[in-house]
């Protein structure tokens, strides 16, 4: 949905314009539109069958999506913005990293579960353990801590290492009990003896598929008039993932105004950008050295407007 603040700035901005018109916008948070996913929730958020949500720990194990191209590859005459894009997953300037491109989904589930409302702050640790043999300069495992009102913790545990534990599954714990999901091939609900209580039943002709829900719903809304807009929530979870890699990046505790209104514009770029010209990235951030403005006491660069 964005990369930076200042394109989650931007797309609010374009949002407004969108909203009151007969447009629908669907994210591709997919797992909004999980049958099984839904129903789980639902037991947790209308049902109350764990009580109070006290924490949430999400993992987001697996290997490398696109692991960067061999520099043998890149063909004579190729220029730095083309082998860029080739391994755009790479570049936090055009894919925002593993955590804001990927591991966002859990980080969506967990804005979903605290009822898309904004963490305190957060804080967060990461790096890069396993470098590629290519270049690129993100980082491949990142911890989360997301602060919320009476002391919830909802944490994040991600890691893109080959040759590792692959996991996706989340504990939503309350005070009755706990949601699981990513153990076994349906979600459930254990009582705080260990006792399931729950268990989401598929249909007898197996669960939808998800990403046709998606589409199903989107083209449903258009043919009808009721228009779904999914961008609010869509560009909040976005920002909970950039606010996580400000703050394992930084070293810094971060606030969720800090991360709104954060100088971070990782194209950093006046104007149009030429195909031809030479690029180079920023280096891979070092956490207790690498600044954004507006972030940990680092002064705010003086305001320009918004690129498009």
């Amino acid at each position: 949905m964005a990369v930076d603040a200042a394109g989650i700035r931007h797309s609010f901005e374009t949002l407004q314009i969108a909203e009151g018109k007969p447009i629908s916008i669907v994210a591709g948070f997919c797992w909004r539109y999980s049958p099984s996913r839904i129903e789980a929730f639902r037991q947790v958020m209308e049902g109350g069958l764990i009580g109070d949500v006290t924490s949430v720990y999400a993992t987001y194990y697996s290997g490398h999506s696109k692991p960067h191209l061999n520099p043998s590859l890149r063909t004579d005459g190729m220029t730095d913005i083309e082998w860029q894009i080739r391994n755009w997953y790479n570049y936090t300037w055009l894919g925002g990293g593993g955590l804001v491109e990927q591991a966002v989904h859990s980080v969506d589930k967990i804005g979903w579960i605290m009822g898309d409302t904004s963490p305190i702050r957060c804080r967060a640790t990461g790096g890069l353990a396993s470098p590629q043999v290519g270049t690129g300069n993100i980082f491949d495992h990142y911890h989360i801590a997301y602060e919320y009102p009476n002391n919830v913790w909802c944490h994040l545990a991600s890691r893109k290492t080959p040759g590792c534990l692959n996991e996706n599954a989340d504990f939503i714990r309350g005070t009755k009990g706990t949601l699981i999901i990513g153990r076994g091939s349906d979600p459930y609900i254990e009582d705080n003896n260990g006792e399931i209580i729950w268990r989401y039943r598929k249909p007898r002709t197996g669960e939808s598929n998800m990403y046709q829900v998606e589409h199903d719903e989107l083209f449903a809304s258009i043919r009808s008039g009721n228009h779904i807009n999914d961008g609010s929530r869509m560009l909040h979870s976005s920002m909970m993932a950039i606010m996580g890699r400000m703050s394992a990046h930084t070293g810094e505790e971060i606030s969720w105004e800090e991360a709104m209104n954060a100088d971070e514009d990782l194209f950093a770029q006046e104007g149009n950008m030429d195909w031809e010209q030479k690029y180079n990235p920023a280096p891979v951030a070092l956490p207790g050295v690498t600044q954004i403005p507006g972030i940990g006491g680092v002064e705010r660069k003086e305001k320009t407007p918004t690129k498009a």
